[in-house]
């Protein structure tokens, strides 16, 4: 993120250490943190499936607040870390001359966040109302059941040459 929304273009600025406080606030750090940046676009991924992922727990188990504040967490991590960038790296993408497939598939990543981004603030607003209403427990474990099976899976798949670049729970959280 720093390299597109800096003006000196830094790799570690004070953006940086903005998403290094939202993973402390769950618990969580680079696997190889200090030695990485926080703000590579596949950690910031994996926090955001991290934090919907705590959603679905949430709402399995009937914690609208939980899941709420996972969402609103989702909310203001892609307003503040996702969208403000993401358009910028997909246009740069698609003014590479030796690229063929990444153009597309970074194009397909902005998209993928700006639609993330309307998702969880409407997930937001239902979970909102949904605290203070009954809603349908069987509706929601069920949807929730497929998502967490989906979510495992996913879970599962390593990527060759991730590794360097995911998240590990932090035991000094302040979660």
């Amino acid at each position: 993120e720093s390299y597109y929304v800096e003006d000196d273009r830094a790799l570690f600025s004070a953006t940086t250490l903005s998403v290094r406080t939202h993973y402390r606030s769950w618990g969580l750090l680079p696997a190889r943190y200090p030695k990485v940046s926080d703000d590579h676009a596949a950690m910031m991924s994996e926090y955001l499936a991290r934090l919907g992922t705590s959603a679905m727990l949430a709402l399995r188990a009937g914690d609208y607040s939980q899941a709420a504040q996972a969402m609103l967490d989702s909310r203001e991590f892609l307003a503040s870390h996702m969208t403000n960038w993401t358009p910028l790296w997909a246009k740069a993408a698609r003014h590479a001359k030796t690229m063929l497939l990444y153009p597309q598939l970074i194009q397909a990543f902005d998209a993928f966040a700006q639609q993330d981004s309307v998702l969880t603030g409407e997930a937001f607003q239902w979970l909102g109302a949904a605290s203070h209403e009954k809603a349908p427990g069987s509706v929601i474990a069920a949807e929730a059941s497929e998502f967490l099976a989906a979510a495992e899976e996913l879970g599962r798949m390593k990527l060759l040459g991730l590794d360097a670049n995911s998240l590990a729970e932090n035991i000094d959280a302040e979660r």
